[in-house]
């Protein structure tokens, strides 16, 4: 209302965790509440419990089920430019159910190459680990929207940067904090 920020929609797509990842997350949260209800005296949050709330929303970022809804909500935009897709700098648990095996892969690398390899798209990663010189070389070709018709990125785009030709994003990575959560909006 106020001509600050260019009209945009904003549509969440609620995504589930699996049956492992849901048990894994109880099983954390019953930890928590066991370390919480002893300490009721002393608010303070201990070590340990804030180490067990980070790993239970390790569980929420890296939800393997974002990766199937990416792929479902993205295929319309599939031939379109200007899309950004903010992942997590997070892990997805990628074993099958049957095997005993974890292999887990940054979330990141699995939207690469599902954007890449299985969509054909083509695909820019901006990260922190692309140089100055490289994140501009990538900025450009993004923002002429034939080389790259995506960028994927985890935190590099949040402060300070400017792509005023993102027309579409996909965040994976929710933020509860409220700069980075205006910020990744902002960008499109």
């Amino acid at each position: 209302d106020n001509g600050m920020l260019t009209p945009y929609y904003y549509h969440p797509v609620i995504v589930y965790l699996t049956e492992d990842e849901l048990e894994e997350y109880l099983d954390i949260t019953a930890v928590i509440v066991r370390n919480m209800s002893s300490k009721k005296k002393n608010r303070k949050l201990s070590e340990n419990v804030k180490q067990l709330l980070i790993k239970r929303s390790r569980i929420v970022a890296g939800a393997r089920n974002k990766i199937d809804i990416l792929k479902k909500e993205i295929l319309p935009y599939k031939d379109d430019n200007y899309i950004l897709v903010y992942c997590g700098a997070t892990k997805v648990n990628v074993s099958e159910m049957e095997s005993d095996v974890r292999l887990e892969l940054d979330q990141i690398n699995i939207v690469e190459d599902l954007l890449g390899n299985q969509l054909n798209m083509k695909v820019g990663r901006f990260t922190s680990l692309e140089s100055a010189d490289e994140r501009v070389q990538i900025r450009k070709m993004f923002g002429e929207g034939k080389q790259l018709q995506a960028l994927v990125a985890i935190k590099c785009l949040d402060e300070g940067v400017n792509i005023p030709s993102i027309k579409t994003a996909f965040i994976l990575a929710s933020s509860t904090n409220p700069k980075e959560y205006i910020q990744r909006r902002g960008r499109v």
